[in-house]
């Protein structure tokens, strides 16, 4: 069997969904007529998206095949499809699930940085949406445990009973005052049901979980509930807290022991950065892949001597947010393609993470550890100052590996990182805080 026949299922199965049915004849003219003819002639693969497709390609003995067969299907049954400046075509490859197969972005681009070739592949969507319900969704599975009543009046009333502390951030909307507090409850309950920590009475009449937080008594606050009858097997019926001397009765009579805290972290190496140790940071993913996380006023300083970045800056500066997934796609396949645009910010982000990494030397508090519920791991955060050496404007994810480096994951904003911080305990830091 030639590698097109191979190839010819799956772009015959793909070119009868509704996504690729008759979208060939909606593909803009000019780009229609540029289509490449002979493949890996025309289209450069760069290496981060060869790794990617590399993972999935079990019957082609290399990429190359792969995609060459693949696009040739494709257009023979059309099952190619025009989508925000992009050509996307399904491959003879399985994402994870098994059952579908991946589709590659190509875009038209410089010659002269896509290796003399006027095609580059810009994206490969591996992406499985998950079948789970909402118990598997950290922010969500508290709701499939129990109804919590209005959430703005559940919120305000904890913040009221708990130790004063900032709920939310400084430009946070008037909807979002307690948008981390509530962040902080639904990924708790999601850790306690992951350990068992979910107190339930042996006759089934009552229910409840330690919060971890404390009032200002520094008693532990404790949510409690009722049985109710439909979908959602349990309500919220209040606090044990030194405010409700009932519910805290009721708990301290029906527990033994009393709900647990969660637990977050079993070694030190959870909690403290060994600056000794070698860091290895996978710049790619930081750099392209979540190029929207970093502060737009650090790219167009950088990449100011660049044309096209600049125009997709100026782009994002101005757009709804709405409207600025594409204008991130386009600087990312920017950054992808420029070497020196790339180069440019690779080393930047080396000389901001040889200053944090000096930091932690000289106050070990600097690395702050985190905990991110999906998961279900833990992380130290380090302050990446991109802007000026005095302001962290983002937040560098690194794990400690089995082999004894730390892994510099990816990168999170200022909000991402506190609000996963906080999931562990309060911040007690100079950089980490909500003030941003």
């Amino acid at each position: 069997m030639s590698h097109l026949e191979h190839a010819l299922p799956v772009a015959r199965i793909m070119a009868a969904t509704d996504e690729y049915l008759n979208a060939a004849d909606f593909i803009p003219a000019d780009i229609a007529a540029d289509l490449p003819r002979d493949f890996m002639a025309e289209v450069n693969l760069p290496y981060l998206r060869r790794n990617e497709i590399s993972q999935f390609n079990d019957a082609y003995a290399t990429e190359d095949e792969l995609l060459d067969a693949s696009w040739s299907a494709a257009v023979q049954v059309g099952a190619v499809r025009y989508y925000e400046g992009k050509i996307v075509f399904p491959i003879d490859a399985m994402r994870s699930d098994g059952e579908t197969p991946l589709e590659v972005s190509i875009r038209q681009g410089d010659p002269e940085r896509s290796g003399g070739r006027a095609w580059f592949v810009s994206y490969v969507n591996t992406y499985v949406p998950p079948v789970v319900s909402h118990a598997n969704i950290p922010t969500k599975a508290i709701e499939e445990f129990a109804w919590m009543g209005p959430w703005e009046t559940f919120l305000e009333d904890l913040a009221a009973i708990a130790l004063p502390e900032s709920w939310c951030f400084a430009d946070a909307p008037a909807d979002r005052q307690f948008g981390i507090l509530k962040n902080y409850v639904c990924n708790t309950y999601y850790r306690l049901n992951l350990e068992g920590k979910i107190c339930i009475s042996e006759d089934g009449s009552f229910a409840a979980f330690n919060t971890g937080l404390v009032d200002g008594r520094f008693d532990d606050i404790y949510l409690c509930f009722e049985p109710q009858v439909g979908q959602v097997p349990w309500r919220f019926v209040g606090f044990a807290a030194s405010g409700n001397r009932a519910l805290k009765k009721r708990v301290n009579k029906t527990f033994n022991p009393l709900p647990q805290t969660a637990q977050y972290f079993d070694k030190i190496e959870d909690l403290l950065f060994d600056p000794s140790r070698e860091l290895q940071v996978d710049f790619e993913h930081v750099l392209i892949d979540n190029v929207d996380r970093l502060p737009l006023e650090f790219l167009a300083q950088e990449l100011s001597q660049s044309v096209e970045a600049v125009s997709a800056i100026e782009a994002i500066q101005t757009c709804a947010s709405v409207d600025c997934e594409s204008l991130y796609e386009q600087l990312s396949d920017i950054i992808e393609t420029d070497s020196r645009v790339y180069r440019t910010l690779r080393n930047r982000l080396e000389d901001a993470i040889d200053i944090a990494r000096r930091r932690v030397r000289w106050n070990f508090k600097t690395a702050i550890p985190s905990y991110y519920p999906r998961a279900n791991s833990m992380s130290l955060l380090l302050p990446l100052c991109l802007i000026d050496e005095q302001h962290a404007d983002a937040a560098l994810v690194v794990q400690l590996q089995e082999s004894g480096i730390y892994q510099g994951q990816t990168i999170l904003t200022i909000e991402q990182a506190y609000t996963n911080a906080r999931l562990i305990c309060r911040p007690d830091s100079d950089w980490l805080t909500t003030a941003c």
